[in-house]
């Protein structure tokens, strides 16, 4: 039925469209074509996923041929990534693969974290060898994270009963260093 206005013919396209999906979701099927019940831990079905897939292969393929950036709105894509983020740490799962569930006190899986750390491994000795300090990171930035890790691993160290240095051996009698520890600052004081 066509609309006098527009705006209004497109409201009620959109309005309908959701009640549909609100619909589908409620009888367990998938929203896009309401035919067979989404994937487990996903919301369609593995046919209209592939063809998502497929079709966002494409449009992606031909704007990067014109020369435009991959998404229209980044910052449309930036607050889907933290919604998207936020639901899987509430689920417990890893915010990367979103299957897998996470690591204990970490929020991504192992086989990600592997990933993702052979990957910082790559980029930082590509950067060493083209000579960047750092690994091509901002040197301010990389000191201040080193200050705070540095200064959490003392106090951890202290709070454990530990010597503060090594954090092998308990320190010596009102001191945060152990005895092997202290010799050996005490001789780099002598050698300055």
């Amino acid at each position: 039925m066509a609309y006098r206005d527009p705006e209004e013919g497109r409201a009620r396209d959109r309005e309908r469209f959701r009640r549909r999906t609100a619909e589908r979701i409620a009888q367990g099927l998938c929203p896009k074509c309401g035919k067979e019940p989404p994937e487990p831990e996903r919301r369609l079905c593995a046919p209209c996923a592939g063809k998502r897939r497929e079709a966002e292969r494409v449009r992606d393929a031909q704007r990067r041929a014109a020369g435009k950036p991959r998404h229209r709105n980044p910052e449309t894509e930036r607050a889907r990534e933290r919604q998207r983020t936020a639901e899987r740490i509430a689920r417990g799962s890893c915010t990367r693969c979103g299957k897998a569930p996470a690591e204990p006190e970490r929020t991504v899986c192992a086989p990600c974290a592997e990933k993702r750390r052979a990957a910082e491994r790559a980029r930082y000795a590509k950067a060493k060898a083209a000579g960047k300090l750092y690994g091509g990171r901002d040197p301010k930035e990389r000191r201040r994270n080193a200050r705070g890790t540095a200064r959490r691993l003392y106090e951890a160290r202290r709070e454990a009963g530990l010597c503060t240095r090594c954090g092998l051996r308990p320190p010596v009698e009102g001191g945060t260093a152990c005895e092997p520890c202290r010799e050996a600052r005490r001789a780099g004081e002598r050698r300055q």
